[in-house]
Order: structure tokens, then sequence, then C-alpha cells
């Protein structure tokens, strides 16, 4: 079993294992949810998101800032709260971006991958802020302006190309989060 195969598998039983630790109740993003988002920030439930990719690519843009490209994407976005609501389901392109663009947000995120450097596999982690979504329907990619906030991963050389991409999206501020 090659490598590669084998960081999906390892992927797909996150994101399984993610869905038990969070319970049962798995929901589509209907009304209901919409509404448990607006609520006074006390009884508001606070939504993470997980993106997958086969591949990503970083682009430098001003200093410590990146345009990130996911390539070979699941077309839906994992979502998942924490307590007290403890919700599960997936989201559209369409739905995401449209929570997204409610607030204007600048979401936390962490973009982990593999890359090859000298016929040798290693792994790469980004710490973030998030900003531009957009979901590219013609080549069915998702892209962001991602700015290092991690001082570890300023130091190391970013490479351009990561394979086995997970993007995990911290919680919203404003009405979507905390």
């Amino acid at each position: 079993m090659s490598r590669s195969h084998m960081t999906k598998i390892i992927q797909q039983l996150v994101a399984m294992s993610l869905l038990l630790l969070i319970g049962t109740n798995t929901f589509a993003l209907d009304a209901a949810i919409k509404e448990r988002l607006n609520r006074p920030e006390k009884n508001a439930i606070t939504l993470l998101f997980l993106q997958q990719a086969k591949d990503a690519i970083l682009v430098p843009q001003q200093k410590n800032c990146y345009h990130v490209t996911l390539i070979g994407i699941d077309h839906k976005s994992l979502y998942f709260s924490d307590q007290p609501g403890r919700v599960v389901g997936q989201v559209t392109a369409t739905e995401f971006l449209d929570l997204w663009k409610k607030d204007g947000i600048k979401p936390n995120a962490a973009l982990h991958g593999d890359y090859i450097v000298n016929n040798r596999i290693v792994t790469f982690n980004l710490v973030a802020t998030l900003t531009k979504p957009n979901f590219d329907t013609k080549t069915d990619t998702w892209q962001y302006h991602a700015c290092v906030t991690d001082v570890h991963t300023e130091a190391q050389k970013v490479p351009k190309h990561l394979n086995n991409v997970t993007l995990f999206i911290d919680n919203f501020d404003g009405n979507v989060g905390a």
C-alpha cells in the first residue's frame, strides 16, 4: 500500500473519529442551525470546518502571506460544533461562502500536508489566518489568502506544493462563533 493511499485512509479515519467524538446527531445546515448560530453569545453554537484535498499550491504574496489553492477537493466541507450543541454535517461551497462572507471574518486555520525532499516524505503544517475565500466551479478548486501567524512556520521554508492536504478552519467570529 502506498504512503499516499495510507495517508488518505488516515485522513478519512480522523474525519470519522470526529463524527464519533462529537456524537451521532447529524444535521444539514438548515434553518434551525442557522438560527442557533445567530443566538446571543451565551446560547450560540460555534462551527469549525474541515476541508480535504489531494494537493495544495502555495504561491508567496507579501511577507509571510500566500495564495493557497486546494486541488482535488471534496465538494462539501465537514463542519462540527463544540458544546453545547454538538452538531455535525456538511455544507456546500455556496453555504460555506455565505457563512464566511456574512461578517467579513478572518478565521485561524491549520494547513497540513506532505511534500517530498530528497526522495523523503516530509510533513508540513502552516498556521495562518484566512481571507478571500473563493470556490472556482470551473476548476473545482478552493482558493484562500493565508497569512502566517505561527513563529515556527515563519522560520520554515514553505513548500510550493503539498500532497494529501487537510485544512482545518477554526471557529468564525461575530454571529457565527465566539
